[in-house]
């Protein structure tokens, strides 16, 4: 029997996914100060790891569109698909 290439690929899709989550909770325990004390993990400062550099300029857009001149420097299927 044939095997369906979706599935295939959305296996594909979700182990990579979970090995990016699993690579920033070992990047966040291993280089962040907070490794020294015995204060628990902050999930939201893993899931805002993901927030920088230009992530921030896209999730803006999403939200509330191109508003200035230097907003065109970003393409516009990203904003649309989040």
């Amino acid at each position: 029997m044939k095997r369906v290439p979706v599935r295939d690929i959305l296996w594909l899709f979700v182990i990579t996914r979970l090995l990016l989550v699993m690579v920033t909770y070992v990047g966040y325990i291993l280089l962040t100060a907070q490794k020294y004390s015995s204060n628990p993990v902050d999930i939201g400062g893993i899931l805002t790891s993901w927030n920088h550099w230009d992530a921030a300029n896209y999730v803006r857009i999403a939200q509330f569109g191109y508003q200035t001149p230097f907003d065109v420097a970003f393409f516009p299927l990203f904003p649309l698909l989040i």
